[in-house]
């Protein structure tokens, strides 16, 4: 339920695929699913490098240009992550979604990303 200027809005996933223009379809990823290491590999193209992992996340500048940039756009935009320069394994979901590699239900994601 979101109230903006006295009015009560619930919010749906019906309501943000038709805000966002975007079926509703594809693999339903949120960020709460653990991605393992194969999400990641999948990722990545042939030649490139695993990225470095901390504990549980990995070092957004050890990522190869554009994805560096991307992984920044994510988590500071769109995933409104406050952890800056770590990358999680969600966060590999999307790019890999944006690669063309895997087709991810943005609305759904969007959906379970707002708690």
């Amino acid at each position: 339920m979101v109230t903006v200027d006295g009015l009560n809005f619930t919010i749906s996933l019906g309501l943000i695929s038709i805000a966002m223009h975007m079926a509703n379809e594809g693999i339903r990823h949120s960020r709460d699913v653990r991605t393992s290491q194969a999400n990641i590999r999948n990722f990545l193209d042939d030649g490139e490098l695993m990225p470095t992992k901390r504990k549980s996340s990995y070092e957004v500048n050890s990522l190869a240009y554009p994805w560096n940039s991307v992984a920044v756009a994510f988590y500071t935009l769109f995933t409104l992550e406050g952890r800056h320069l770590e990358v999680e394994g969600f966060h590999f979901v999307l790019m890999t979604h944006f690669r063309g590699k895997l087709q991810v239900n943005l609305p759904y994601f969007m959906y379970h990303s707002l708690d």
